[in-house]
């Protein structure tokens, strides 16, 4: 049965397509013959994807022919509200497929009814129908909105186009410069029941000129309806009743002339036009693919109105030049204005931003000359300067498509700048190139002696006797066999932890030795009276039932209170510090440092710094960093704190940024670092890797190339009593046996007093220079000053903290003096 059009679902229709009339009843006509050739063409129905038993009209298709536009009062997900658009897409322009469509959603959609839109050719401007809205000047209005990224934006009312009367179906030209639309106003030819199309034109103020009707060449006294202006702007399309054809709305097509008229119109014929009304008539800038609504009976009907494809010969040349700018390291866009101008004529052909979110921009121009121009490419881009390109656009007599990208900035570079390594500096003219002339990260090995001082302290939590975890026990005896002072693996704290097995140890070791265990308390309100015994109880309890220490050994004190030599009770860290148990003995076999003689690899220079360039601009870096590898090792070490636009990085410091004992490398395979710039879509753009070459000093090789060679002993003192500068009875020894006669000659000493952070910075830097002019006192009164060939002294304060100071034990081994003597002992 023949499908007719009902009329309640014209009702939502009416205003936005017809106005406040009827829509009329057309005889058909017998002028305006159709095009016969038409005849071979297949129309088909863009199917359920697109066409829905809802209404579906007013498509509008883009100038590349991929994203297609159109009008629904489906009440699909996404849906405003009234008649909405909707927007689909294919891949290419002579796809049959489309995605399911989406709603363009607000502010272009309302819940009113919107309908009857036109793109620009670039797709960043819309141009549509709007109906009852507060700001409008009839029943229905042109409103226009702009593309910022994938959001519309500014969408605004055409006040110097739009009347009183009915205003609908714009369609701008392809250089955005002539906008056609119909319109009800006095002065249509066929009076109040008619629409007329007419043209407006974008003046020099960006404002539109009064609308003018396109006269009778185009308009008649019955409707005329759905214009479109085919992309470079001399064949336009429109529906009309009065010129004839196959019974109520049917296409035609007209061609501007070169006297600035249009031609006759001329009927699109079978089977674009039926006995029932086709509107909405749109085309890519191919002009190949038509696309419309129509009322017809189709098999593949979805609904009463549905939007139907077709083929068409082009009935112009065209061209269609698109292209991004985007950065080519991280892919990413970018906004630029350009500008576009035909060498041959010197005209400027368009003006172009691109779109923020795809950096995309396209424009169409008339190539029916079939002649071969250039077009000089003209712009900015904020940080990357100016660009500068020609594109050429070969003759031609058939649609085509040219593809210009701008590809701009350049990937980020990183180079690296270090001190000379001090073993290099050493080297006498005699040693071979290779080494003197040396540059990256020098691995030396060297003899050293090192001795760690033994805090006789165990430290305690508030309110508790339990010896804490970080402390290692034994579960059961068992397991002492195989330990011994010497072996323990780590630095000074590592071995403090030990500290309960080192007594042990030692007790067993000398058998005559005794020891004094007195616990200690913050003496806080409230705090149990027997928590000091109970703490000197526990370290009691672990020596003799694991180790098997004799009572008979150990002296108990049971009630402390405050330690003899106590921290300030005032301060919180000083209340952490008095709640400890000491172990006190007047033998040096018990309280003697630990000794370690032992070939070890140092590294040098300590430190690096790092030139950056982004390579992308300043204003698109969210962040950076560099990351470090050693002999290939992924996440070895990152810098993150390294700014965002900075031409330098911070220091590198080897040992500040990985344990010490990590950096040294087992080969000479190069370290490598790689600047990472992300942007702030979360992309990322590297830099190549630039290598940082690493040569190994082995003894072995110091002997066989006759190169310098040098011992390390580092000393360091403990127990300086709290804010004192006084080295006390066991560092007194511990100078006069290790340190005072093992000097040498030609020894460089270093001595640098610490603190922890207990008190006001000043105060602090003077206390270390005190401790450090101790030391520095010591050895010229000990040492022939004929052994020392450099003696540099200096106190840091808690500026440069050896040990962490969040633990009591930490910043009793922060009060420190510590010293460095590094003696050559080879070499020519």
């Amino acid at each position: 049965m023949k499908r007719k059009l009902h009329t309640t679902l014209f009702a939502a229709l009416a205003v936005i397509l017809l106005g406040n009339g009827i829509l009329p009843s057309y005889a058909q006509d017998t002028g305006g013959a159709p095009d016969e050739s038409f005849n071979e063409f297949i129309i088909r129905n863009l199917g359920p994807i697109v066409n829905t038993s809802d209404l579906e009209y007013a498509p509008t298709i883009t100038a590349d022919g991929k994203t297609l536009y159109f009008v629904s009062n489906r009440t699909a997900t996404g849906s405003v509200g009234g008649h909405d658009f909707w927007v689909t897409t294919k891949e290419d322009r002579l796809d049959t497929v489309f995605a399911v469509p989406s709603n363009l959603g607000a502010p272009v959609n309302t819940t009113l009814n919107e309908g009857v839109a036109s793109i620009s050719a670039d797709g960043q401007v819309i141009y549509f129908t709007a109906c009852n809205r507060d700001d409008g000047l009839g029943d229905c209005d042109i409103y226009e909105a702009e593309l910022e990224g994938t959001e519309w934006i500014n969408v605004r009312n055409l006040r110097e186009i739009n009347s009183s009367d009915w205003d609908s179906q714009p369609s701008v030209s392809s250089d955005g410069k002539t906008l056609y639309f119909i319109s009800n106003r006095p002065g249509t030819l066929g009076g109040t029941d008619d629409a007329d199309i007419y043209v407006s034109r974008l003046e020099s103020d960006d404002r539109w000129s009064e609308p003018v009707n396109m006269g009778p060449s185009i308009n008649t006294k019955k409707r005329e309806d759905s214009p479109f202006i085919l992309p470079g702007g001399k064949v336009f399309y429109y529906a009309s009743a009065g010129h004839g054809g196959f019974g109520k709305l049917d296409f035609f097509v007209s061609r501007l002339q070169d006297d600035g008229t249009w031609s006759a119109p001329e009927n699109l014929g079978k089977p674009f036009n039926t006995s029932e009304d086709e509107r909405f008539i749109t085309l890519p800038a191919a002009g190949d693919i038509v696309y419309f609504t129509s009322e017809r009976v189709d098999v593949g009907n979805e609904g009463t109105l549905d939007v139907y494809m077709g083929l068409l010969p082009p009935r112009t040349v065209t061209v269609l030049i698109a292209g991004r700018v985007y950065d080519v390291c991280i892919d990413g866009n970018l906004p630029a204005s350009l500008s576009f101008t035909n060498t041959t004529t010197g005209e400027v052909v368009h003006t172009a931003n691109t779109n923020s979110a795809t950096g995309e921009y396209s424009f169409v121009m008339d190539i029916e000359q079939n002649e071969a121009f250039n077009i000089a490419v003209a712009g900015n881009v904020p940080g990357y300067g100016d660009v500068q390109a020609d594109i050429e656009v070969p003759a031609s007599r058939e649609y085509r498509e040219i593809r210009r990208d701008f590809p701009l900035g350049e990937s980020p570079e990183l180079t690296w700048t270090a001190p000379q390594s001090d073993y290099i500096a050493s080297l006498p003219a005699s040693a071979p190139a290779k080494y003197r002339n040396f540059n990256g990260l020098v691995i030396e090995e060297i003899l050293v002696k090192e001795i760690y001082p033994l805090l006789t302290y165990v430290f305690f939590d508030s309110a508790s006797a339990e010896i804490p975890k970080r402390y290692k026990l034994f579960r059961n005896a068992s397991q002492i066999s195989n330990f011994s002072d010497t072996t323990i693996p780590g630095g000074t704290l590592q071995k403090y932890y030990h500290l309960l097995n080192i007594v042990g140890f030692r007790m067993t070791q000398y058998p005559n030795t005794k020891i004094t265990i007195q616990g200690h308390d913050s003496k806080e309100p409230g705090e149990d009276p027997q928590l000091s015994a109970q703490r000197a109880q526990v370290v009691y309890d672990y020596l003799t039932s694991i180790w098997g220490i004799d009572p008979s050994r150990i002296k108990m004190l049971r009630h402390g209170g405050y330690p003899k030599e106590r921290s300030n009770p005032k301060d919180p860290l000083g209340k952490v510090e008095n709640r400890r148990t000491e172990i006190r003995s007047n033998d040096w076999e018990i309280m003697r440092p630990i000794l370690i003689t032992e070939i070890r690899r140092f590294h040098s220079p300590d430190n690096m710094t790092f030139q950056m360039k982004n390579g992308i601009a300043d204003q698109l870096v969210a962040r950076r960093e560099i990351e470090i590898r050693r002999q290939g090792e992924p996440n070895w070490h990152t810098m993150k704190e390294i700014g965002r636009t900075e031409p330098n990085s911070p220091e590198y410091t080897w040992y500040k940024n990985a344990d010490s004992s990590s950096i040294i490398a087992s080969n000479e395979t190069p370290y490598t670092a790689q600047l990472v710039v992300y942007s702030e879509d979360g992309k990322e753009c590297r830099s190549n890797e630039v290598e940082i070459p690493v040569t190994i000093i082995t003894n072995e090789t110091k002997r066989r190339e006759r190169l310098v060679d040098k011992t390390i002993d580092r000393y360091s003192l403990v127990l300086f009593v709290f804010d004192s500068d006084k080295a006390g009875a066991l560092n007194e020894r511990i100078l006069k046996t290790y340190v005072y006669d093992d000097i040498r000659s030609g020894a460089k000493i270093k001595v640098t007093g610490y603190t922890d952070i207990v008190g006001l910075e000043d105060r602090n830097k003077r206390l270390s220079e005190r401790r450090a002019a101790t030391v520095d006192r010591g050895l010229k009164r000990n040492v022939s000053r004929s052994k020392i060939a450099s003696l540099q002294t200096e106190g840091v304060g808690e500026t440069q903290p050896l040990y962490t100071n969040d633990l009591p034990e930490g910043r009793f081994y922060n009060r420190t003096v510590q010293i460095v003597i590094d003696t050559p002992t080879g070499g020519e």
